[in-house]
């Protein structure tokens, strides 16, 4: 009697493990279940290090690495090791949080591609890259803006800047993939005159002979947050803002603006003029 009852005990031990081990399992497998990213070793291309380089890899399309994703660094996944393999080979990072890329095409000269990856818990958090005077080097097809407007979502966030001071006229774009843009043109007044008089519309016109810089900035955050991050007190809102939306300094739709751009790129667009802008209190 001693021994059946034992005999038994076990069995139902035995089911009860099975049942608790089955749980546990399809507890794992819950898709509803929250993972944190893991870090990933994603095969980069070779380090550049001339001009061709960088210009054959910007030209290379990786359907797995598409934006936020750059040269096969992602924010928030791509471990701190690869990324200091890839842009700085044999440099000892183990007190460094931000790995970067410069390249300058005579010594002394100011860099025309650089690329800064700022590292926070051991992986890629944030890529900004800078292309300074694209004209005289950028392939087709890669940043310039109308081919970058092609490529992403067709309604960001985006804002018009004028600066007097500079002659430039700044586009920035935003988007909840992770995407910020900014494109800095040569300013223009309506009729090419050299300074305005008040009643001619400035000009924005996206020439990629017209463009001095771009600047991009990658990451695994919302438009928004993107926003308030590269313009400091950035509110949509606020009195004090040089941020303009495109709607009111072009009166035109986000959709109309990115469509004329994308099919016609050699079209200016008619922003405020000089007198009109300061009635609305913009600030200069």
């Amino acid at each position: 009697m001693k021994s059946f009852v034992i005999f038994v005990f076990a069995i139902l031990l035995g089911a009860f493990l099975s049942l608790v081990s089955a749980e546990k399992a399809i507890g794992q497998a819950d898709p509803r279940s929250t993972l944190t990213p893991i870090p990933t070793e994603m095969p980069l291309p070779e380090h550049p290090e001339t001009l061709l380089d960088i210009q054959t890899l910007l030209q290379e399309v990786d359907e797995f690495c598409e934006l936020p994703c750059f040269w096969g660094i992602k924010p928030g996944y791509t471990s701190a090791t690869e990324v200091f393999g890839f842009l700085e080979p044999g440099v000892d990072f183990s007190t460094r949080r931000h790995s970067e890329y410069f390249f300058s095409e005579r010594r002394g000269q100011q860099p025309i591609f650089s690329v800064l990856v700022i590292i926070t818990d051991a992986v890629a958090s944030l890529t900004q890259i800078i292309l300074s005077d694209p004209s005289e080097w950028l392939p087709d097809e890669t940043f310039e803006l109308p081919h970058l407007l092609s490529i992403m979502p067709p309604l960001p966030q985006a804002y018009l800047t004028i600066s007097r001071g500079q002659q430039r006229v700044f586009l920035t774009v935003a988007y909840d993939e992770g995407v910020l843009a900014q494109y800095a043109f040569k300013l223009r007044i309506e009729g090419d005159v050299s300074s305005p008089t008040g009643n001619e519309p400035y000009l924005f016109c996206p020439f990629l002979d017209q463009n001095s810089v771009i600047k991009l900035r990658l990451s695994n955050s919302d438009a928004q947050s993107m926003l308030e991050d590269f313009a400091i007190g950035f509110q949509p809102g606020a009195t004090v803002n040089h941020y303009w939306s495109v709607d009111r300094m072009t009166g035109m739709e986000i959709d109309e603006f990115v469509e004329q751009i994308i099919e016609n790129p050699n079209k200016c667009v008619e922003l405020l003029s000089d007198n009109e802008l300061m009635e609305l209190g913009y600030p200069f």
